[in-house]
């Protein structure tokens, strides 16, 4: 924040469960920046051992076991974290089913740390195009 004249409104970052970017989060919390992740759900490229996200079996029987689905359970993950989750869809059951996720019963801390422990540190969007834009790229990762 020292470098900058004005202070962000908002951070719009990479944020899944495989890069849940917590501190990140935690700095920005500290300075009231909000957070915005674009592709919270995953998308056809967010995939672990060629599986997709949303597709995880530990998620899956967490989600069970919560009587709800991935895709909710992995947008209050992030509400719960004061992320804004913008996931991507339009179809019009999708979209339902993002909302529902709003009124969903807080997750409590064991499960919040669960989904935390699901982060290896996978990004899956390169950066690069803005050394072009910025004298400070590379950014450090550590804040």
């Amino acid at each position: 924040m020292k470098s900058c004249r004005i202070k962000p409104v908002l951070n719009q970052i990479e944020s899944h469960l495989y890069f849940n970017n917590q501190k990140l989060n935690l700095f920005c919390q500290k300075l009231n920046i909000p957070l915005m992740a674009f592709h919270p759900i995953g998308e056809t490229r967010v995939k672990r051992d060629d599986r997709h996200l949303r597709d995880d079996p530990q998620l899956s029987k967490l989600a069970s076991q919560l009587e709800t689905s991935p895709v909710k359970l992995l947008l209050r993950f992030h509400i719960e974290r004061g992320i804004i989750p913008i996931p991507k869809s339009s179809n019009s059951i999708h979209i339902r089913e993002n909302f529902e996720a709003l009124s969903m019963q807080p997750l409590g801390e064991e499960v919040m740390n669960k989904l935390l422990s699901f982060d290896c540190n996978l990004r899956f969007y390169s950066h690069k195009w803005i050394a072009k834009l910025s004298k400070f790229y590379p950014f450090n990762d550590e804040v």
